[in-house]
């Protein structure tokens, strides 16, 4: 039985063409960053005191960051367009900019949570009451937010509609005010500046694109068709520049420790997997050559999935599936991994403290993700092959700047476990070419007997036996 699921998450594992992975690949929703009245962690690139790792990234998402619609609008506006009326709250959200600015960064400000003024005084959830009609509130407000970060210098290039409509704590409101107020979103900002883009909803991954656990979704939508298609096909697509998902879930379709403990239905929620399911919904849909964003994610690491039984994470599983997570989007279609988040607490923690310390460092699954933007990005990386497996090894290959070959690699049969932890591994012939290794905690080794250790955790391969100084290093 688990043969054939493995083989039903695989079928769909298809590679586009190649993807350079830049800096602009990598966006960060944060927590605590905005240096406003004592916030004070460390803002990723400048991560961090007494440990210089610092973290390039291409976008700053605003969500999670407390300067949602009704966090800004703290009263009814009387000219809700003016970025000067009274009720407007700006300080939190210049933090922000004024940082993204400062170090070369776009923001992804995401237009959420309705101010209750504005929807007859019920839960932000709830769109605005004039949403069916001229939906005064939401365009004053997207116009309020562009002409006070213009002002400023700092520029908004990229508007997200809404968050995840597809739950219900996050969207109470009917498809088509949906569809209304992206609309609505999209008119009014590229009547403001033609070259901002509009990100569509963000569908989740679990439901609102996979489809309420129905395999694939049916060529024709006959009620059941997952939110995203749904919604693209309606038109939605119309009013947006790229088409923006959520992406939390496995890493991997072969993974016999997650394979073990998880229920069906939670083991097809994996990057490969999802990815084709996006790439396929976005093509039936008229969508195609549309950019298209993985806007909110995170990996789940054993023992994350609902329902799943897995022994308790510990801080090299946690490393290993950050890694492995971040590497399964890389040549499957999407552009842009938005991490949630840099700052916050819980599973997807990055800071060691996550509690706004200006001295927080990064955790081992942040090195992780420092590591991976270093051996892609900060490499002038190149994919030519996707994350593959042939049974539990995992194979990644790119080429460097210069054009020389680089594999990534691990074994999803390997684990970290006990007390104190130890990380299994088993040797792996590979080609002569390959001098050097690199494990997540930047540590260079030297191949011998053309044979190095892969476990759970990622490896580097390089063909250069001469150190390279990272490029996220800092002296």
């Amino acid at each position: 039985m688990k043969t054939a699921c493995i083989a039903i998450l695989l079928c769909s594992v298809l590679a586009p063409a190649q993807q350079k992975i830049t800096r602009d690949f990598f966006a960060l929703d944060t927590n605590k960053t905005s240096h406003y009245r004592g916030q004070q962690s460390p803002w990723p690139d400048d991560c961090c005191e007494g440990e210089a790792t610092p973290l390039p990234f291409g976008v700053w998402r605003s969500l999670g960051s407390q300067v949602n619609w009704h966090q800004i609008a703290l009263c009814e506006p009387r000219n809700g367009a003016d970025p000067n009326d009274r009720c407007y709250f700006w300080d939190k959200l210049d933090g922000y900019l004024r940082q993204v600015a400062a170090h070369g960064e776009q923001t992804l400000y995401v237009v959420f949570d309705t101010p209750r003024f504005a929807n007859n005084g019920l839960d932000t959830n709830v769109p605005p009451s004039d949403s069916d009609g001229a939906d005064r509130y939401l365009k004053e407000f997207v116009t309020a937010v562009y002409k006070h970060a213009a002002s400023k210098g700092w520029p908004i290039k990229y508007w997200e509609c809404w968050n995840e409509p597809d739950v219900r704590n996050e969207y109470q409101g009917t498809p088509q005010q949906l569809l209304n107020m992206c609309r609505d979103i999209y008119e009014t900002v590229h009547a403001l500046d033609p070259s901002a883009q509009v990100v569509s909803p963000p569908f989740t991954s679990n439901n609102g694109v996979l489809g309420y656990n129905s395999p694939i979704d049916p060529e024709n939508c006959e009620g059941h068709c997952s939110p995203l298609q749904r919604y693209l096909a309606a038109g939605g697509g119309k009013f947006a520049d790229i088409i923006g998902y959520h992406g939390y879930g496995f890493p991997d379709p072969v993974d016999p420790h997650f394979s073990a403990t998880a229920p069906p239905d939670q083991l097809r929620i994996n990057v490969p997997h999802l990815t084709a399911t996006v790439n396929t919904i976005v093509a039936k849909t008229g969508n195609s050559g549309k950019p298209i964003w993985m806007t909110e994610g995170a990996c789940w690491y054993m023992g994350g999935a609902r329902g799943a039984e897995g022994p308790p994470e510990n801080d090299d599983r946690r490393a290993a599936c950050y890694a492995r997570y971040v590497l399964q989007f890389m040549g499957r279609g999407t552009s842009l991994v938005s991490w949630f988040g840099w700052d916050f607490g819980g599973p997807a923690e990055m800071l060691q403290e996550h509690n706004g310390r200006s001295d927080d460092r990064l955790n081992k699954g942040g090195k992780a993700l420092w590591q991976v933007y270093n051996w892609t990005a900060g490499r002038g990386a190149t994919v030519v092959e996707p994350c593959t497996p042939k049974g539990t090894l995992y194979t990644c290959t790119f080429t460097d700047a210069k054009g020389n070959t680089m594999l990534v690699m691990y074994d999803t049969s390997q684990d970290c476990d006990g007390s104190p932890v130890n990380c299994t591994t088993t040797d792996k012939t590979v080609a002569a070419q390959y001098k050097k290794w690199t494990d997540l905690e930047g540590k260079t080794h030297t191949i011998t007997g053309n044979a190095v250790p892969v476990g759970r955790k990622p490896i580097l391969l390089e063909g250069s036996a001469e150190p390279v100084k990272e490029p996220g290093k800092k002296k």
